[in-house]
């Protein structure tokens, strides 16, 4: 067996690359900190010897994840290695890319556009479809182009994650930063007579076929001082909104008689669809008078009448979870609701509620076919009764 000695007559230590002799090792820190061109030859030198990334961080100082996030990352996604100079020429090119301006940051006029659509409630996908549609109808000619929705989406972010923009996140329906799970809680309800549950709908009501079929839901105040009955038409997405101080039965069945009245005389009011709530007790007391039939969800399944849920969520963006229902507030209703009403919706092809039932009230055609010139025709018109 060799043995190996130095020149003062002892046994050679252990040899280093020679790439590696500069190489400090960090300790391991809270603060995060990039992985420098030296800690990456000792990750490539370390993989060739078969150490594990647990191991590799121990030599190195750093948290298994950060080895592990490196090689993913910089690692050569077509050859499966890991080489230290390719990584960090992927790591400088993403730092490059980093700074880098959106195209929307880039186009004022643009950028400007977003911001007054976002106040005005629009949302993203609102914003890039009904922009497109005034485009192509030659409006908007000032703007170069109009962003998707997942660019607008990631302005809005950046904004806020770069530049602490509140404003713009203020901006979004439901203001969260992170998505989360909801748990619905349970409660006991009492029974209310001579329901009609939701599946013995009829068939041209579940497909929207027919104008005239309501969902009815009501939104509470803070301390359950008053509510808002909510109303929206299934077909044109049509919402009505009323105060009531009272949550009895029979102040919310004369609020929902007022204001369907008008419809009712023109033959818009053809069914009812309400949720369990005792306030809707007095349902077979609007039936019996306009002999229409009404229904129910089943308990617990609010997802049976997603429209009105849908409208709920809207209003909530302008009247949040526990906000006392003031005087000065009551007085905005009419306000609030023509606003979500002239919103572009998707599902009518991106036309507001407004726009839709217009059209069919002039054309008495509920069997409607929103081509592109009809959408040309309308936007004109609404510019011209502007």
């Amino acid at each position: 067996m060799k043995n190996f000695s130095n020149k003062e007559g002892g046994v050679a230590k252990k040899q280093t690359p020679p790439h590696l002799c500069l190489t400090k090792i960090i300790p391991m820190s809270r603060k995060y900190k990039q992985l420098s061109l030296s800690q990456r030859h000792l990750i490539e030198f370390l993989l060739k010897q078969g150490k594990t990334n647990r191991a590799i961080a121990k030599e190195i100082g750093v948290s298994p994840s950060t080895i592990s996030r490196e090689i993913k990352r910089n690692g050569s996604p077509i050859y499966g290695k890991y080489t230290a100079e390719q990584a960090q020429k992927r790591r400088d090119k993403k730092r490059e890319n980093s700074n880098k301006k959106t195209i929307i940051e880039n186009n004022p006029k643009i950028e400007k556009y977003i911001r007054e659509k976002l106040k005005s409630g629009y949302s993203p996908e609102m914003i890039e479809k009904r922009g497109r549609m005034e485009k192509e109808a030659g409006l908007l000619k000032e703007l170069p182009f109009i962003p998707c929705k997942e660019t607008i989406y990631g302005y809005i972010y950046r904004s806020y994650k770069e530049k602490n923009d509140m404003e713009i996140i203020g901006c979004l329906k439901t203001r969260r930063k992170r998505r989360h799970k909801r748990i619905l809680k349970k409660k006991q309800r009492g029974v209310i007579r001579d329901r009609v549950f939701i599946d013995q709908r009829p068939r041209e009501v579940n497909e929207r076929m027919r104008i005239g079929d309501w969902e009815i839901d009501t939104i509470e105040g803070k301390g359950h001082k008053g509510i808002i009955v909510s109303m929206v038409e299934r077909m044109s997405r049509t919402l009505l909104l009323r105060y009531v101080p009272s949550k009895s039965a029979n102040a919310v069945c004369q609020t929902i008689i007022d204001a369907l009245a008008p419809f009712r005389q023109i033959g818009l009011v053809q069914s009812i669809t309400f949720d369990n709530g005792k306030e809707f007790a007095f349902h077979h007391t609007i039936a019996k008078k306009w002999n229409i039939p009404t229904f129910f969800t089943h308990p617990y399944s609010a997802w049976e009448k997603g429209t009105i849920e849908r409208f709920n969520k809207d209003v909530r963006f302008y009247i949040p979870k526990k906000t006392p229902l003031t005087d000065n507030l009551v007085q905005q209703l009419p306000l609030i609701q023509e606003t979500i009403n002239t919103l572009p919706r998707k599902v009518l092809g991106y036309l507001s509620p407004y726009e839709y039932l217009f059209y069919v009230l002039s054309n008495q055609n509920y069997s409607l076919n929103l081509n592109h010139s009809l959408k040309n025709n309308l936007l004109h018109f609404q510019l011209e009764s502007a």
